[in-house]
């Protein structure tokens, strides 16, 4: 766990470090005497949606009762663009070699579904939209 005094993000060695004279729990301070000694709770990151959020870094500041130096943010149609094409570009690279001439795969149907893994931006301009196409059998 970690605590913010003097405006610093301290974790519980370095806490002792600005109190020597105090002994504290394994468990880290007791509420009481943070509220006493200006010590506030760092609040810990939350799971989120990687896929649609994000975390922006803050200054910081006391929410809730803790202290937060973070917002969740919801990503924007072209941040949600950037990473599904990284996805997309991936599936291409992975699938050249079906158009090669000495390839063993269906080269009219890797054709296929390579275009429209390329048309995907201009199919579905929302990425939260997107349904991606099946790799062909063979």
């Amino acid at each position: 766990m970690e605590y913010y005094h003097d405006n610093k993000k301290k974790d519980l060695r370095a806490l002792k470090q600005s109190f020597k004279n105090v002994s504290f729990p394994t468990s880290g301070p007791e509420a009481q005497w943070m509220t006493d000694n200006d010590v506030i709770e760092v609040e810990v990151w939350p799971t989120i949606d990687h896929d649609t959020q994000k975390f922006e870094k803050t200054d910081g500041s006391i929410v809730d009762g803790k202290w937060r130096n973070f917002e969740v943010q919801e990503k924007s149609n072209d941040e949600k663009w950037d990473e599904l094409r990284g996805k997309r570009n991936l599936l291409l690279t992975n699938s050249d070699f079906t158009q090669l001439d000495d390839s063993p795969k269906d080269k009219s149907k890797w054709e296929s579904y390579r275009k429209a893994l390329r048309d995907l931006p201009e199919t579905y301009p929302n990425a939260d939209d997107v349904i991606w196409p099946a790799e062909p059998d063979s």
